[in-house]
């Protein structure tokens, strides 16, 4: 993920104030729950 694009990225960002090594840390612990009916292959779609 470390290229020239993403260090003006994060250049940017970090100008603005947004820290992205913590925005990294709290989507990696974000948890997306999905409906139990979600997870089986038996729906009418």
């Amino acid at each position: 993920m470390r290229g020239t694009v993403y260090t003006l990225f994060e250049r940017q960002q970090n100008n603005r104030g947004i820290n992205l090594e913590i925005i990294k840390k709290r989507l990696k612990a974000l948890k997306i729950e999905t409906p139990s009916w979600g997870d089986d292959d038996s729906g009418t779609r």
